[in-house]
C-alpha cells in the first residue's frame, strides 16, 4: 500500500491498512482494534466503514466543472421519484431540466450516483475527496463558481439561513500553518457531523477561506533603522 504521507484522510489510511493486512495475513477488525490498543473488539470498524470517502481521479474530476455536479448528488437522492424539471426547480442557481438530466447522467456514468429506480437515485459513498496530484488545479473552476453563489447569498437569504463571518489579521508564517490546521481539524468534524445526518432536507454550501489582503512586510535592516 502507499505510504501514509499520501493520505488526506485518516479513515482512508485505515481502510486501505486493513484491506492490505486481510489481502496478506490473516486479519481482523478484532485484530486491527487489539494492534491499536483499544479494549472494544469493534471499536476501528465503523469509523472506517461509516463514512467511507470516495477518492476522485481521471473523467471524475469533471464533477468539479459545475456547481450543480455536488448539488444533484445531494438532491437526487432526497427527492425519489422526482423528474429534472422538479430538480431544477428546487436550485436557487439558474438550471433547467436538460442541464439536470445531463448532470444525473454523468454522476450514474462515473459511479457518484447509482440509479436503483426510475428517478430514483442513491449515494454510494457519502464522502469525496480528490488525489492529492490533481486537486488544486481541478478546484478551481468550482472554487470560483461557488465564490460567485456566496456573494449572491448575501443579499438573497436572511440570516437566519447563512452564516458569514471574517476575521481581517496579521500572522506569521507559523501562525499560518496552525490556522490552516485548525480549519482542516474544523472541516472533518462537519464532514463527521453531515455523514451522521439522516434527516436532511437541504443542500448547503461551505466555504472556507484563507488569503493573502497584503504583501509581506520585510524588515527593514538594523542600518535603516540607524
Amino acid at each position: 500500500m502507499k505510504s501514509i504521507i499520501e493520505y488526506q484522510s485518516y479513515r482512508q489510511y485505515m481502510q486501505d491498512f486493513y484491506d492490505f493486512k486481510k489481502r496478506t495475513s490473516v486479519f481482523s477488525w478484532r485484530d486491527f482494534s487489539k494492534l491499536a490498543g483499544f479494549i472494544s473488539p469493534n471499536y476501528l470498524k465503523p469509523i472506517a466503514n461509516a463514512n467511507k470517502i470516495r477518492i476522485l481521479g481521471g473523467d471524475t474530476f469533471k464533477f468539479y466543472e459545475s456547481w450543480l455536479h455536488p448539488v444533484m448528488r445531494e438532491l437526487a437522492p432526497a427527492m425519489p421519484g422526482a423528474v429534472p424539471k422538479q430538480l431544477a426547480e428546487k436550485c436557487h442557481q439558474e438550471t433547467n431540466a436538460d442541464e439536470v438530466e445531463q448532470s444525473l447522467n454523468f454522476l450514474v456514468q462515473t459511479g457518484l450516483l447509482q440509479k436503483t429506480e426510475p428517478h430514483t437515485y442513491r449515494q454510494i459513498e457519502k464522502n469525496l475527496t480528490g488525489s492529492t496530484e490533481s486537486m488544486a488545479v481541478a478546484m478551481r473552476s468550482m472554487n470560483r463558481d461557488m465564490a460567485k453563489i456566496a456573494e449572491e447569498a448575501i443579499d438573497r437569504f436572511s440570516v437566519e439561513e447563512r452564516n458569514f463571518t471574517g476575521i481581517t489579521m496579521g500572522v506569521s508564517d507559523e501562525a499560518y500553518a496552525k490556522i490552516v490546521t485548525l480549519l482542516r481539524e474544523c472541516r472533518n468534524k462537519i464532514v463527521e457531523v453531515v455523514s451522521s445526518d439522516k434527516k436532511m432536507d437541504r443542500v448547503y454550501r461551505l466555504n472556507m477561506q484563507l488569503f493573502p489582503l497584503t504583501e509581506r512586510v520585510q524588515e527593514e535592516s538594523g542600518e535603516n533603522n540607524a
